[in-house]
């Protein structure tokens, strides 16, 4: 048994794991998580509490969190732009430390988590891949994170326990986003926030971007997951693309108000949109192949999403700068 996982269960974590059958408390039990009204048990592999006995439909992020473990860490990218571009997703300032429990749904390889851990908040980090295996080794030596590999839709957590949620560039890789939305708004509390971030389909632009997208995502598909990886890696390095014309999109999005801007780049990724033109080799990789290999995409639109948290109850919503964001306080 992993010490830090007991240590992490046995005090800054206790009590928050719960059936995700009966919602019953789960005792610890060597590598198990036991619950006594079900009898159903749950084992603790490399230290992470598991809930699911495979990855499912996200297995295209088990790879690519594999392959990208620290692509977008703070260390590789810049805190200033992490900070940045989580604050215009969530409308959350990182440096106002929530007093209560905070869920990363879907975590991948755990870059909004230990950006949040560094300044002291207390998080459950999720993910239904095999990311959490990444998340756990980058955020191992944090004490204030647990990560914990479950479905979105059946989480292991008593219901009203968060104080805060965000699910950033999640929801749409699910079969139903507005469902998942939904099981997930039941874990916050009464007057709890909680904050998504989705694919957009807000504007004309957008959307020639998406339509075009779906004819590469289709073609994509046929591909096994491993197969398209590594086309990606072995073709990007070498095709000739303008990347000194590229933009941070934050920086697009804060300058000029979201107003699209027809640079060569812009106009290109139009027509191709799955090509990336980060200035880092690994990112552009990491970002060509996350538009091209999920089984789910969807897109959305700010009234939509609205939409789903009024239907949850929530009150206080507001439509955050980043398209499509939004946040929201439960009543």
């Amino acid at each position: 048994m992993d010490i830090e996982i007991v240590r992490k269960l046995k005090g800054e974590f206790a009590g928050v794991l719960s059936c995700p059958r009966c919602y019953d408390l789960l005792s610890l039990k060597g590598n198990l998580l036991s619950c006594k009204r079900c009898d159903k048990a749950y084992p603790i592999i490399r230290g992470i509490p598991r809930f699911v006995e495979s990855d499912f439909y996200t297995r295209s992020f088990s790879i690519e969190w594999i392959m990208h473990r620290e692509t977008q860490l703070s260390k590789n990218i810049g805190e200033k732009y992490q900070i940045l571009d989580f604050e215009l997703r969530t409308g959350f300032k990182v440096s106002s430390v929530p007093s209560g429990l905070v869920l990363d749904a879907g975590c991948g390889a755990g870059r909004h988590s230990e950006l949040l851990a560094r300044f002291g908040w207390r998080i459950v980090a999720v993910d239904l891949s095999l990311s959490v295996e990444t998340a756990y080794n980058n955020l191992r030596h944090y004490d204030n994170v647990l990560v914990v590999q479950a479905d979105l839709n059946n989480l292991p957590f008593r219901n009203d326990i968060f104080e805060r949620i965000f699910s950033l560039g999640v929801l749409h890789h699910t079969p139903n986003p507005k469902y998942t939305f939904k099981r997930l708004s039941r874990h916050v509390k009464t007057s709890g926030l909680m904050s998504v971030s989705v694919y957009s389909d807000e504007g004309l632009l957008i959307k020639i971007h998406n339509r075009y997208g779906e004819i590469y995502r289709k073609l994509a598909s046929r591909l096994d997951a491993w197969a398209l990886y590594n086309v990606i890696s072995r073709t990007l390095p070498k095709m000739p693309l303008p990347y000194h014309l590229y933009k941070v999109p934050i920086e697009r999005f804060v300058r000029h108000k979201n107003r699209p801007e027809l640079t060569p780049t812009n106009i290109l990724s139009m027509f191709i949109p799955f090509l990336s033109f980060a200035p880092n080799l690994d990112w552009r990789i990491l970002d060509t192949y996350d538009y091209l290999s999920p089984k789910f995409a969807s897109k959305h639109t700010y009234n939509e999403v609205v939409s789903w948290f009024k239907t949850a109850g929530f009150v206080d919503i507001k439509k955050l700068p980043i398209p499509v964001s939004v946040t929201g306080r439960k009543l």
